[in-house]
């Protein structure tokens, strides 16, 4: 056998692809020549079976004869798209223990033991590219997870961006999977934190805008104590009531009364400010509609037909009462 033609078959697996073409001509130029080669002698047997073969037509090259007799290896191929998927992994996943073994797999003598090798190998590649798969998808969800708990800016999303991070590091899975529930968590919390802030101020707002005196404090004090009272400028003796729960959800309006009216209350008096309050709360609503906003209302009672509640108006929210500081001289420097 030919030295350059071994060399060919024993270095195809790790050659190049300027090499392979220079392999496949020598390649070809060995069958050629046994190909060609015509024995001296020939029995009529032979002479007959010849011209059986090759029926008059040309000797094919031995690139073509491969390409129309070769049985396809289903599971070689298999393995090499596995390995193909595994090379273009974004975890960038090491594969030189699979690639080595696929190349001592090719030259194994014996074809049975290539075929059991091959499965066995192509088992542990689609393993491998399930996993790589997994944390390519958990990495994925970390990361987007971890940049919107940056908007949280809290200490227990700032806890959770750190432990995400080190599970990202880890390459673990399920630590990761553990740490993006809480995270989901913490930015459902977030939402509807937010959610609540935004319709207690925008009810803040459009009280303000019909004139009722809103000051700074009143909504952390709703959001505090779960219930404030806003009142107009000159009328001292009513006020509304806003009730709410921790998400602002729903919210509860009704007018109250001052227990030391500066005039005398009656069922009469307080039904007129009913009224009145009642066609507030439909400016309220119009003004909320305008900005995008939405009320609807669950139950509403007719004025004058419940008592108006009485409260002590002086103390009904103390947090929010505006802190007043004695005046202070001060001289300016002549010129």
């Amino acid at each position: 056998m030919p030295v350059a033609l071994t060399a060919a078959i024993e270095g195809a697996m790790m050659a190049a692809g300027t090499d392979l073409d220079a392999m496949q001509r020598t390649v070809e130029a060995s069958i050629a020549t046994l190909v060609q080669g015509q024995p001296k002698t020939q029995s009529s047997g032979q002479s007959d079976l010849a011209a059986r073969l090759n029926a008059g037509g040309p000797i094919p090259a031995f690139a073509q004869w491969l390409e129309e007799n070769a049985r396809p290896d289903l599971q070689a191929e298999r393995l090499d798209g596995l390995l193909s998927e595994l090379s273009t992994c974004a975890t960038l996943v090491d594969i030189t223990d699979l690639t080595a073994r696929a190349l001592s797999i090719s030259a194994e003598p014996s074809a049975d033991r290539r075929a059991l090798l091959t499965d066995s190998l192509v088992l542990e590649a689609a393993r491998r590219l399930r996993s790589e798969r997994a944390i390519e998808a958990a990495t994925a969800k970390a990361m987007q997870l971890r940049a919107e708990l940056a908007a949280l800016s809290s200490e227990r999303g700032r806890a959770c961006s750190i432990q995400l991070d080190a599970a990202i590091t880890d390459r673990n899975v399920s630590e990761m999977r553990a740490r993006i529930t809480d995270g989901e968590t913490l930015l459902d919390e977030g939402r509807l934190q937010a959610s609540a802030v935004a319709r207690r101020r925008a009810v803040l707002g459009g009280l303000a805008s019909l004139g009722y005196e809103v000051r700074e404090g009143m909504e952390a004090a709703w959001a505090k104590e779960g219930r404030i009272v806003v009142r107009r400028p000159g009328t001292d003796d009513y006020g509304v009531e806003l009730a709410a729960p921790a998400d602002a959800s729903r919210m509860q309006a009704r007018l109250v009364g001052s227990d030391q009216p500066s005039s005398p209350r009656n069922a009469m008096r307080d039904k007129d400010q009913e009224t009145i309050w009642c066609g507030q709360f439909d400016e309220l609503r119009s003004v909320l509609a305008d900005h995008g906003g939405h009320v609807e209302i669950e139950r509403a009672l007719p004025a004058g037909e419940q008592a108006v509640k009485t409260i002590s108006l002086t103390s009904a929210s103390p947090s929010a009462e505006v802190k007043i500081t004695k005046p202070q001289n001060r001289a300016l420097p002549r010129s």
